[in-house]
């Protein structure tokens, strides 16, 4: 930070000491201190450590966080509710890590020579191995709701994040399946919705219906669901080729595409992925981010 006033903010693995804890002050006269803090109060953030305020700015067209004496005000959101996640154990929630099955035996992934070239940058359904590894791990984030850690329900726009790459599952300009970077993820080109079946009807989600945290209804291993882009209204389905493969010989590869009508067993199930698995996969999206910047 150029401000030598100021303290780096970073995160750490455990809460020993000081340095961690921070004490929530009302930002408006409207609310006192020792009242329950509630949905949408502003407040402003106090490091215990150092007496400064929590704060955000931009320095040379990046955006920082830091420890100092100048004042931020921070929006108390929703995000979900504890009693919810212990007590619907099985349930998919906004923020879950998990993969798409697709018919038992293949999930939705992308190819292991993936790239960001056109041509390279597909998504496809494979079984085997990849079944397991982090390649075919993605995040479901709910993108119009308040209740971002609430439960996926039908039609609720969501986006849906691959987690070794960080991009979003998005259409571009061809109506093509691509992994689009999260710089470019307009919410219209990369926000679908689940269904239950295929049909013509486009049903707009009012406000209130977006307000709350949602109901259980969509469970791993159990619920079968449809997937579908929200913008175009066109469905997540596959296109079959054959292809050869060094020591295999002729193979069929399914490749994503979006589609009018597409095919008879595009239902989807979600299972879940272990926590262990999901960190892993975040740790390799760091370390090739690195690598590429080194690189350049």
């Amino acid at each position: 930070s150029n401000d030598n006033l100021s303290f780096d903010v970073g995160l750490q693995e455990h809460s020993q000491g000081e340095a961690c804890w921070w004490t929530v002050h009302p930002a408006s006269k409207q609310r006192s201190e020792g009242e329950k803090v509630r949905v949408g109060d502003d407040l402003i953030l106090v490091s215990v450590a150092t007496e400064r305020y929590l704060h955000t700015t931009k320095e040379n067209e990046q955006s920082i966080v830091n420890a100092s004496f100048h004042v931020t005000h921070w929006s108390v959101q929703p995000y979900g509710t504890g009693i919810s996640r212990v007590k619907y154990v099985g349930y998919v929630f906004g923020g879950d890590v998990l993969r798409f099955f697709h018919g038992g035996d293949e999930c939705l992934t992308i190819p292991s020579t993936w790239g960001r070239e056109a041509g390279q940058n597909i998504v496809v359904y494979e079984g085997g191995s990849v079944m397991s590894q982090a390649r075919s791990l993605w995040r479901l984030e709910l993108a119009r709701t308040k209740w971002t850690g609430g439960f996926i329900n039908w039609y609720h726009p969501m986006r849906i994040r691959h987690i070794t790459t960080g991009r979003y599952l998005g259409v571009n300009e061809n109506n093509e399946l691509v992994l689009v970077k999260k710089e470019e993820a307009s919410i219209a080109s990369t926000t679908f919705c689940l269904r239950q079946e295929k049909d013509d009807e486009k049903k707009v989600l009012e406000d209130k219906d977006l307000e709350v945290i949602g109901v259980p209804i969509i469970k791993y291993g159990d619920t079968t669901v449809i997937v579908q882009h929200c913008e175009s209204s066109l469905w997540l389905s596959y296109k079959s080729y054959e292809t050869k493969k060094k020591g295999v010989g002729k193979v069929e590869e399914k490749q994503a595409i979006l589609h009018e009508e597409g095919k008879m067993d595009d239902c989807l199930d979600f299972s879940r992925s272990q926590e262990e698995e999901s960190k892993t996969a975040r740790v390799i999206r760091k370390c090739s981010s690195l690598f590429t910047q080194f690189i350049k």
